[in-house]
């Protein structure tokens, strides 16, 4: 049912826009006009061979209590449901679109007549009410236990459960006075546990109801249509859901000992629990959904918040690229006048070492011309010598020459 829904205001969404063509070639009925609570409803009509047809019933309050998506197959289709047990009475309407047009009609639910008083007959012993309410209290707990699991994912069911604990203790020691053959106490505290358990029951339907309903909220003003889509979805379960809190606890005495008793009716159908079970599971999920999309898109969110910071990271490295390319331009015109001036520097250089040959060539040259001046000089030097030796030696002889000559003239004046 809940996947039936969801499918039915998915499709609500797209199908509008085609709702403006002529409702000539679609039609609908039902194959009755009066049904009763609890009855089946079979829906007819015609279509465009092929067609997916739209089909929606409202009870008389406007809420919706029936959605289907058909094929016309041959150019007619047809749908199902039945009614719930504690089916409003009144007017319903039915509907029936697809992209050629719409059609509607009408049917009314109204109450059933009462059954006939049963024949007379002997009442339930006390072991025979006993085990019945027992097996009702079973069913029910175990029911409950598993709407509880489902609730805990939606609401705190911490003081439901302390409750069910407790209940489940008086559906204990009434198993102990019925295995011990004390009928009349088992019935007496199985009925008790039964009435705690019914109004346990609807205390949790309906206050998981609340809180579901608040949640249809929140997504609903989260302003994400997927969000929203998935509120409006809850609205129209929880709108499903019957929340009367009509039960009255009234204490069951003992009956007394081989009395026949009239047994405890559980008011709680089973339809209504399963119903319960089926649509609270199917907002456990759709919450579920709910919770992965906001992670979803938060993680989207996050990635295109890292997206963006590495596009301006990409953007300053990108500068830096240019800058760096722009520094290698410059670095490779100097490494070319480097390499330039290197060549300058090596022909200088050679240009160098050839002089330097030349001049110690020249060195060379002009160590060998001293020497030979050396030797020259000190020849010069030995005959300097013997020349002023000879001089010498000239002189004194002219000395003495002179010398005599002059005394000699002086002797010959004086004589």
């Amino acid at each position: 049912m809940s996947r039936r829904v969801l499918v039915f205001a998915l499709f609500l969404l797209l199908a509008a826009q085609f709702f403006a063509v002529s409702a000539a070639s679609v039609t609908v009925k039902t194959n009755k006009s009066e049904y009763y609570p609890g009855d089946t409803v079979k829906i007819t009509g015609t279509a465009p061979a092929g067609s997916q047809v739209a089909i929606q019933v409202k009870d008389p309050s406007g809420s919706t209590v029936w959605v289907d998506q058909v094929t016309a197959s041959g150019g007619t289709f047809s749908s199902t449901f039945k009614l719930r047990s504690n089916a409003k009475t009144g007017t319903y309407k039915v509907y029936a679109s697809c992209s050629a047009g719409s059609a509607s009609t009408t049917f009314k639910v109204v109450s059933r007549p009462g059954p006939p008083p049963p024949p007379p007959g002997p009442a339930p012993t006390g072991k025979e009410a006993a085990e019945m309410t027992l097996k009702d209290l079973e069913w029910l707990l175990n029911a409950t236990d598993r709407l509880l699991d489902v609730l805990g994912n939606i609401t705190d069911v911490s003081e439901f459960r302390d409750e069910f604990d407790d209940i489940y203790d008086m559906y204990n020691d009434a198993l102990i006075s019925f295995n011990s053959k004390d009928y009349g106490a088992a019935y007496s505290k199985a009925s008790n546990a039964l009435r705690d358990l019914e109004k346990l029951w609807r205390k949790a339907v309906c206050g998981a109801a609340s809180d579901a309903m608040e949640l249809a909220r929140r997504l609903k003003d989260s302003g994400d249509s997927d969000l929203i889509l998935i509120g409006e979805t809850i609205e129209m379960l929880v709108g499903l859901l019957e929340c009367q809190m009509t039960s009255v606890y009234v204490p069951v005495d003992e009956p007394a000992e081989g009395s026949g008793v009239l047994v405890l009716a559980l008011t709680l159908k089973e339809s209504d629990v399963e119903v319960a079970l089926a649509v609270y599971k199917s907002i456990t999920n759709l919450k579920a959904m709910a919770d992965r999309i906001k992670e979803l898109k938060s993680s989207i969110s996050d990635l295109e918040a890292k997206v963006e910071a590495l596009e301006r990271e990409r953007s300053e490295l990108k500068k830096q690229v240019e800058q760096v390319k722009a520094q290698l331009e410059e670095a490779k015109r100097e490494a070319e006048k480097a390499v330039e001036d290197y060549k300058k520097l090596l022909s200088e250089l050679e240009q160098v070492k050839s002089e330097r040959d030349q001049l110690a060539d020249r060195v060379s040259e002009l160590e060998q011309e001293v020497a030979r001046l050396s030797e020259e000089a000190g020849a010069a030097r030995g005959a300097g010598y013997m020349y002023a030796a000879v001089a010498l030696i000239v002189g004194f002889i002219v000395g003495v020459v002179v010398g005599k000559a002059v005394l000699g003239g002086e002797r010959k004046s004086e004589s």
